[in-house]
């Protein structure tokens, strides 16, 4: 079943990144907790995100990305990600990743 998972694709330099977090931090995406970030693999892609529950308000719109930004910067504090840089997938659910 397609869902929508809103975050940012995973680059091979943002990969190599967050292979270096420090094992204090990796609480924050590689466990699958749903409060905080997930790794989703896709058709050979990754994504560093959350799942949305449908429908999604227009309203909350700034709050999730505010929310997945400020925590891609507690693991990544001297990335720079612009908000281009995030956007929403139709992704197939059961592509989580450990």
């Amino acid at each position: 079943m397609a869902r929508i998972f809103a975050g940012i694709e995973v680059t091979s330099r943002l990969k190599d990144q967050l292979d270096e977090v420090s094992r204090s931090e990796e609480v924050y995406f590689r466990f699958n907790d749903p409060r905080y970030l997930m790794l989703v693999e896709n058709n050979d892609r990754q994504f560093l995100g959350r799942w949305l529950e449908d429908p999604v308000s227009l309203e909350l719109v700034d709050n999730i990305h505010e929310n997945i930004a400020s925590i891609i910067k507690l693991i990544l504090p001297h990335n720079r990600l612009t908000r281009d840089h995030f956007k929403f997938f139709l992704l197939e659910e059961e592509t989580e990743t450990q």
